[in-house]
Parts: structure tokens; sequence; C-alpha cells
């Protein structure tokens, strides 16, 4: 009698196990490890100034360029002279806008901190 009782109750329990052994397997795979977390972010944030030009002119796009190890990291265009943010991993970057005559920038990025680039103005002619 002892030995039926095992036997129903290793069949009622095999598929307990295995669904709770599944459940565990889902959890574990989402649940990320300080190893692989993304690093905290610092903020870049400055200006840049359209090229100036006759006055009462319309405004053109003027566009800010983030460079790190000489490869673009992000780019941001709106009209005319605009204050800029972005928030990038630590490290030195260089900043620079697609106006003529500009001169561009280094940058280095802490984590947590807000690095002010000087302004990116143009000096066109």
């Amino acid at each position: 009698m002892v030995g039926v009782e095992r036997t129903k109750l290793r069949k009622w329990m095999a598929p307990l196990l295995f669904a709770g052994a599944l459940a565990l397997a889902g959890c574990g795979g989402s649940t990320a490890s300080p190893k692989t977390a993304s690093p905290h972010l610092g903020v870049l944030a400055g200006t840049a100034g359209e090229c100036s030009g006759l006055s009462n002119q319309p405004a053109h796009p003027v566009q800010v360029i983030v460079y790190r190890s000489g490869h673009v990291v992000v780019k941001q265009t709106k009209l005319g002279s605009h204050p800029y943010r972005f928030s990038l991993p630590p490290g030195k970057y260089r900043v620079t806008t697609n106006q003529s005559y500009v001169i561009p920038v280094n940058v280095v990025v802490y984590s947590g901190l807000v690095a002010h680039a000087a302004a990116l103005i143009s000096s066109c002619d």
C-alpha cells in the first residue's frame, strides 16, 4: 500500500515541480544583474547658434552633433539658435554644429552631473 501512495504522489508532484521550474526559469531571464545594468548618465548642455546673416531672414536648421571616439553619438536639429541638452554615458565627447566656421568643443561628461559646453556660435561670412 505504501508503494501505491508513493507512485500517486510522484505522478501528482512531477507536473507541479515542472510548472514551478518553468515559472522560475522565466523570472530569472528578466532580472538584470549589476554587471549588466546600464551606467548612470550625465548631461551635456549648451547653446548652438545659427550662422547670422541678413536681418529679417527666416531661421535655418541648426544641427548639433555629438561625437565620441570619432563616431556620431547623437544629433539634434532645430530651427535657429537654440539650447541643447543630451543625457549621455560618462566619457569624453566632441560637440559641433553644421554651421560654418564653428569651433568644435571637447567636453567630459561625468555620471550624475551636468557638463556645460561653451556656446557653439558661428562666425560665418
